[in-house]
């Protein structure tokens, strides 16, 4: 990614053997990237995904939870952290009560 710097990098290991990854990168301003981000916040179970936002070439913004996906409305980045966090939380709630 020419231009890309990663600004946020975290990588979590969390209860119910799920792994969070959330990476996040300032980029030059384009058709694919007007907001001059690109990001991939996902979390992970067994290799199957439990909850993901990302944005790349074709695809805008979208969501990945339980194994749909959905189109997503990206209203910064603060606002996509809460979202993938609070998914997160639901997913990980329901695994306590083992009902994913």
């Amino acid at each position: 990614m020419p231009g890309a710097v990663l600004v946020h990098h975290e990588k979590l290991f969390l209860a119910y053997e799920v792994i969070a990854e959330v990476k996040v990168w300032s980029i030059d301003h384009s058709e694919y990237y007007p907001e001059g981000f690109k990001y991939s916040l996902f979390a992970v179970r067994e290799g199957s995904v439990l909850v993901g936002y990302d944005n790349h070439k074709p695809k805008s913004h979208h969501r990945h939870y339980l194994g749909k996906e959905t189109v997503y409305s990206f209203r910064g980045i603060d606002k996509l952290m809460s979202d993938f966090w609070n998914d997160l939380q639901d997913v990980l709630d329901a695994l306590s009560k083992e009902e994913v």
